[in-house]
């Protein structure tokens, strides 16, 4: 459509309605707009916007199919748009719109602002100007305003949905395609799907013995020379079945022919080729991975088989273990030509317990470990040829044991996290220690906080008189990791020497009164040696010494430090 002139009245009419109702749908969804029907008197009002929450009165449009204006020899229009006004002036709209198939004249815009004036209604001129706009802002109307007068003359011939007009006609011609798509072939099913400009489609056997009654085949001419990686996984995809999407672009198919009878050959040149699995390569199967070392050392895993696919030379099947383990494996059907593993390891939010079972396994699965692969009832022993051993850091390897101790000990359960804070790998080995009945150095810690209240007795004098060795309790003793609360147990913090700070004034406040209540401060006398921590109901050994925290990359507390340099 090219000028708003040439529409018929009717479809004047109607396409704006379908503009304006649409911009309001739109760019403003507090308001409603909505066309009158004209055959029962429209009162002067072809739309009327309101508001959706107080049904309050908006504005009103006025359409008048006037391509030659209301100037000069068609004056008489005039009255045609007075009368309109004077039909809705007791209404009182705060806007009142008058809607033009061209732009105004300045004396119609100037007759229209008197015909207005001291009437409290503010006015709008839309011309074809504005017009051009609104229709600019939805490119789809024209569309929509289509498929309606389309629709009129399809009803004469019984086939109205196909103006798709609703979202009921859009079912019935989809099911009619459908319909019609089953009977292209009698042993050939068809399904398809749409996704913007691409049409998907899908073939099926409706008997067992359809492709020798009728052979489908692809052929494409591919050229992968500058790309070698995607030769490798379109050749064992071929060799082994596919078991992930492979798109081949357009750099490496060069022709794409399907082969077979008329309905389903077609050819292209160019163009990009997706390979998806077949969906029945998709299974939920119990595994079970037993690996056997040379050093007769055993793991077992149990997971899950979620994937099988078959090529011309054997099969690759994935499973998926606790702990964020994932294995694929490729299978040669001749046993003598062994086996390979490809090796994920993602351990993020996975219990610890499960992630450090995962990696006791991947420790022991190496060229040439013994391996079993138990797939629901069915048992098949492999030797691996060559697998990728996924980069598994020193910290990540001492983070799981430890959290998968405190698990088992403690009952908590973490969720293994993205990244390794030095700080926290310490406290959780501190922790584990503690728990396994040694005695650790508290990381960090300089000073103990103190309470001083009731009667001075022998050993607050003795502690408030010099530096002496001090054992303080705390009953059940929690300590934050990870975003989950830990209860280690009831805990006793010692120190070999140390001394309370401003001792005389505690002492002799103390001695005032046995109601005096004052908070102290212990430090060491030796900056240098630090608070001891340990469980007393676990701790092993007689006396308490401490042991090292041992953690890759992190240096030992300072008091062992030193030591370790004398």
């Amino acid at each position: 459509m090219t000028d708003w002139a040439t529409l018929s009245q009717p479809d004047f009419d109607r396409f704006v309605e379908l503009l304006i109702v649409r911009s309001y749908q739109r760019n403003q969804p507090g308001l409603t707009a909505q066309a009158i029907d004209g055959r029962g008197g429209d009162c002067g009002i072809d739309i009327d916007v309101h508001q959706k929450d107080t049904g309050k009165l908006v504005k009103i449009y006025q359409l008048k199919f006037f391509p030659e204006g209301f100037s000069g020899g068609h004056g008489k229009r005039k009255q045609q748009i007075r009368r309109s006004f004077e039909r809705i002036r007791p209404l009182q709209p705060p806007v009142w719109a008058l809607v033009l198939p061209r732009n105004f004249t300045t004396g119609e815009r100037k007759w229209v602002l008197e015909l207005v004036r001291d009437t409290g209604i503010q006015l709008e001129l839309v011309g074809r100007a504005e017009l051009d706009s609104l229709r600019a802002s939805d490119p789809n109307a024209m569309s929509a305003f289509e498929r309606t007068a389309y629709k009129s003359a399809l009803e004469l011939v019984g086939r109205e949905s196909a103006a798709l007009v609703t979202s009921r006609d859009l079912g019935t011609e989809i099911s009619r395609l459908s319909t019609n798509a089953a009977t292209l072939s009698p042993n050939w099913g068809v399904s398809f799907s749409v996704h913007g400009d691409a049409v998907t489609h899908s073939y099926y056997a409706k008997h067992p013995d359809a492709v020798e009654r009728e052979p489908l085949s692809i052929k494409a001419s591919l050229n992968f020379a500058d790309n070698p990686d995607l030769q490798r996984k379109f050749d064992n995809a071929l060799r082994y079945g596919l078991t992930d999407q492979l798109v081949l672009p357009p750099t490496v198919v060069k022709r794409f022919e399907r082969i077979g009878p008329e309905w389903f050959a077609d050819s292209h040149e160019g163009g990009s080729l997706t390979l998806q699995p077949a969906t029945g390569n998709r299974q939920t199967m119990p595994t079970v991975l037993r690996i056997k070392t040379p050093e007769q050392s055993g793991y077992v895993l149990r997971g899950t088989t979620v994937q099988v696919s078959n090529g011309h030379e054997g099969a690759n099947i994935l499973t998926e273990f606790g702990g964020g383990l994932t294995i694929r494996w490729r299978l040669a059907s001749d046993p003598k030509k062994g086996a390979a593993a490809d090796v994920a390891f993602s351990p993020k939010g996975h219990s610890a317990l499960n992630v450090a079972r995962s990696l006791q396994a991947l420790d022991g699965l190496h060229n040439g470990a013994s391996v079993e692969l138990q797939l629901g009832d069915g048992k098949v022993s492999l030797a691996l040829d060559s697998h990728n051993q996924p980069a598994v850091s020193p910290a990540v390897v001492e983070l799981a044991d430890d959290l998968a101790v405190i698990e088992h000990v403690t009952g908590t359960q973490f969720g293994f996290p993205d990244t390794v804070d030095p700080q926290e790998r310490v406290w959780a080995r501190v922790v584990r220690l503690l728990l396994e009945g040694e005695c650790v150095l508290a990381p960090n810690m300089r000073s103990l906080d103190l309470e001083f209240e009731g009667h001075l007795d022998e050993g607050l004098e003795e502690l408030l008189g010099g530096s002496t060795s001090v054992v303080a309790s705390v009953p059940t003793w929690t300590v934050e990791m990870f975003n989950e609360q830990v209860t280690v147990g009831d805990i006793s913090y010692y120190h070999p020497c140390a001394r309370v700070e401003n001792a005389e004034q505690h002492l002799e406040a103390l001695r005032a009164g046995p109601d005096t209540s004052r908070k102290g401060r212990l430090v060491p006398d030796d900056p240098g040696v630090g608070f001891r921590l340990y469980l007393p109901a676990k701790h092993r050994h007689e006396t308490v010494s401490p042991v090292r925290w041992s953690l890759t990359g992190i240096d030992e507390h300072p008091e062992l430090r030193s030591t370790e340099l004398d």
